[in-house]
């Protein structure tokens, strides 16, 4: 609407040119601007309604919140209108300017992208309030890493990536990392610590044995309990799910094989102990990990 009226403005004023058409050019100039200061004031409702989005029931696996794809998918649909968004914030800005504090040094032509910007950094307050409703560290960080992956898949190679500053890129980069980071040590640092062995040669050879048949029957608890629980849980991104897997298996295979290897050495089973004691094979962690990150049935759709 705004842009057609805009354009017809030229031709609209040549034709009701006379004294007596004042009052009618001076109508539609209103129109106009009124619509451009209620296009402004459309993303100073999205601000504001982001802000005040509820922290409810956490998203089941730590799926995308809906606020977030909504969110994400209206910032890169307007930015088929940016160059006239450009204008509007540009002569229409005053709103903005005023709601949030800014002085006359700002200028109108970087009022859009700051609009941007406050808006993305709102949508991270709210998304770090609704991850702190889950009851487990670990998922916490999952949800934010889907979270981060998102918006980085959302400003890649388009209008809305140019727009945001390189800042916000960044800054989602390394929430992508730190939180992987910290999923590994919360879900895994435990598992592996019961597969350190003890080399120091001060324990006496009977309770090496015992030492590591009961850190094997810990280590086969823990991890089919992470591996049952965590195979519910859900990363959207396939390749992020792959990163996220292979560098559980990067620290957990080493580790297992080489716990194994001396386990079978020092205790020196035969068939049916040795079936006992190491419950999975390599092959069988592998498979195990794979199952990781894939939600229920049917959850892989709808999260675009």
């Amino acid at each position: 609407m705004f842009e057609t009226l805009r354009d017809l403005t030229p031709k609209f004023e040549s034709l009701f040119c006379d004294r007596y058409s004042v009052s009618l050019r001076n109508e539609a100039n209103t129109v106009l601007k009124n619509l451009g200061e209620a296009i402004v004031g459309i993303f100073i409702e999205l601000e504001n309604r982001i802000r005040s989005d509820p922290v409810k029931a956490a998203v089941p696996g730590g799926r995308l919140h809906p606020v977030l794809r909504y969110v994400m998918n209206y910032l890169v649909l307007i930015c088929d209108y940016w160059h006239t968004l450009e204008q509007v914030f540009e002569d229409y800005g005053h709103r903005l300017k005023e709601y949030h504090n800014l002085d006359d040094s700002v200028p109108s032509s970087s009022l859009l992208s700051l609009q941007m910007g406050q808006i993305m950094e709102v949508l991270d307050s709210n998304l770090e309030a609704k991850s702190k409703i889950y009851n487990e560290p670990a998922l916490c960080c999952v949800f934010l890493m889907n979270s981060s992956r998102y918006i980085l898949q959302k400003t890649k190679d388009n209008e809305l990536g140019k727009l945001l500053s390189n800042d916000v890129i960044q800054n989602h980069e390394a929430k992508v990392l730190y939180n992987h980071e910290q999923y590994q040590k919360i879900s895994w640092s435990k598992v592996l610590g019961f597969l350190k062995l003890d080399d120091n040669g001060i324990v006496p050879p009977n309770m090496v044995k015992k030492s590591m048949k009961k850190k094997l029957k810990l280590f086969n608890l823990l991890f089919e309990e992470i591996c049952r629980v965590q195979s519910l849980w859900f990363v959207f991104d396939e390749q992020l799910r792959e990163i996220v897997r292979v560098s559980i298996e990067r620290n957990l295979l080493p580790a297992y094989e080489n716990f194994i290897g001396r386990f079978e050495s020092v205790l020196e089973l035969g068939k049916y102990d040795h079936d006992k004691y190491v419950k999975y094979q390599m092959e069988d962690i592998v498979a195990k990990l794979d199952d990781l990150f894939q939600g229920s049935s049917g959850s892989t759709k709808a999260q675009n």
